[in-house]
């Protein structure tokens, strides 16, 4: 969430530096009401003569006014999307734990449930039910990886146009602001200064919606890693389980406290079908869950690079045209 609250911050500070610079305009050139060519916030076209003194004022603040709700719906869409998104990269590093946890919370299950009576119980029978315990807690790990998957699909279908949209604005602010901040800002800092702060907003902007895509795409495809690093296979678990390696990420302390000696339990191996299903779950996260500017691009950092490449050109051929033009 950082880098959107710097956005907001941008943009902000460049909303307020286009209404602070007329009226230092005004202060600075001693203009009264009555002086024609009277500086506004923005370069606009008005269907009346905004130079009347009865129409300037409230001429000047609806532009004000129209630059912040203009700032703060644009927050307000990227904030929503990024905690959509956030949320969903939470939820599956919630399913990562339970995945890494898995063999040794089905353990501790049987060993509560089952632990008295494997007295009485012969060993296979015993064995048996922790299988069954391992498939039923793989099962309902299954069924919500796919309920999650499913959710990424619908958040898609949610912004897919509202992301190819952001994409197309954001490559032409970036190549004419770019244009712009050379053209207007040889001759005024204060331009300078304007356009260039404008263009960071921007780009920060663009960069912190491809960010959380990757972060997405990313967590998508580790499940897969998880899934089999699981000690599936029965045995100690291993040194380089996520387990130890990521222990705070992980809740390992969860199994502390119910289970101190979990790292040193010889746990018995999986049988086939859980070893079928987890194939299967490996597979699927081969598969990323990633979101797609109407299927056109993937939101990722790859993206944003060609996007600022794409823009660098486009503004280098408008800068070759207007020189030849000079």
């Amino acid at each position: 969430m950082k880098p959107l609250f710097y956005v907001s911050v941008g943009l902000s500070s460049g909303i307020t530096l286009y209404i602070v610079t007329p009226i230092y305009i005004i202060l600075k050139n001693n203009l009264s009401i009555d002086s024609p060519n009277k500086p506004l916030p923005y370069y606009m076209l008005f269907p009346y003569d905004h130079q009347i003194p009865a129409y300037y004022y409230p001429t000047f603040a609806w532009c004000v006014y129209l630059g912040y709700m203009a700032i703060l719906q644009s927050c307000a869409m990227d904030v929503l999307f990024s905690h959509f998104v956030s949320f969903t990269c939470g939820q599956f590093e919630l399913l990562h734990g339970r995945i890494v946890r898995l063999i040794p919370d089905c353990h501790e299950e049987w060993r509560k449930s089952y632990g008295n009576k494997c007295n009485t119980m012969d060993y296979k029978t015993s064995l048996e039910q922790l299988q069954m315990i391992y498939n039923t807690r793989l099962h309902q790990i299954s069924v919500d990886h796919s309920e999650l998957l499913r959710y990424c699909v619908d958040l898609e279908n949610l912004y897919a146009f509202p992301l190819m949209a952001n994409m197309l604005v954001s490559s032409l602010i970036i190549s004419f602001g770019g244009f712009q901040l050379i053209i207007s800002g040889q001759n005024s800092i204060v331009n300078f200064v304007r356009f260039l702060l404008y263009l960071v907003s921007v780009s920060i902007q663009l960069y912190a919606v491809c960010y959380l895509g990757t972060s997405l795409i990313s967590l998508s495809t580790k499940t897969a890693h998880y899934l089999s690093m699981c000690n599936w296979e029965g045995g100690f678990i291993s040194r380089n389980s996520p387990l130890i390696d990521e222990s705070d990420v992980m809740e390992a302390h969860c199994l502390n406290q119910k289970q101190p000696l979990w790292k040193h339990i010889d746990y018995p191996s999986s049988d086939v079908n859980f070893r079928r299903k987890l194939s299967f779950m490996i597979l699927r996260s081969n598969r990323p869950a990633k979101l797609t500017a109407m299927k056109f691009a993937e939101i990722s950092l790859e993206t944003f690079n060609q996007i600022l490449s794409t823009s660098v050109s486009f503004f280098a051929v408008l800068k070759t045209f207007m020189d030849r033009i000079a």
